[in-house]
């Protein structure tokens, strides 16, 4: 799963074992939306172990930076957010696998936000 044409929807992508691979694109309409991509310091640039915490109009998203979303698959590392009708999201604070956090404030919808940890911290 991930968004092939970064327009804010969620496209999937199936590879069958004995078969060609299969597009889902999703051309549905969307609402608002925050895609949050991390880049971490030292050896993990993936950022594997982070937490984002996404809160706009007073509710708050969870997601997990993971490796091997499912048996011989992978998800987009990008984590999206649908934020409904919120032109604007309150915060976006990443717990990072050392524990340290970065926060932002006030952040448009509708866009890639990128994300980096502090040099020094792994």
């Amino acid at each position: 799963m991930g968004d092939l044409d970064n327009d804010g929807r969620v496209d999937l992508v199936i590879n069958d074992l004995d078969g060609s691979p299969m597009v889902l694109r999703n051309e549905a309409g969307a609402g608002r939306w925050l895609q949050v991509r991390l880049v971490g310091a030292g050896r993990n640039t993936d950022a594997i172990g982070a937490v984002i915490r996404v809160t706009a109009d007073g509710r708050s998203q969870i997601r997990n930076i993971r490796s091997g979303t499912s048996y011989l698959s992978q998800d987009d590392f990008r984590q999206h957010f649908g934020l409904g009708d919120a032109a604007t999201v309150d915060s976006v604070v990443v717990t990072w696998p050392d524990g340290s956090t970065t926060e932002r404030e006030n952040v448009a919808a509708d866009q890639l936000l990128v994300m980096e940890q502090a040099a020094g911290q792994d």
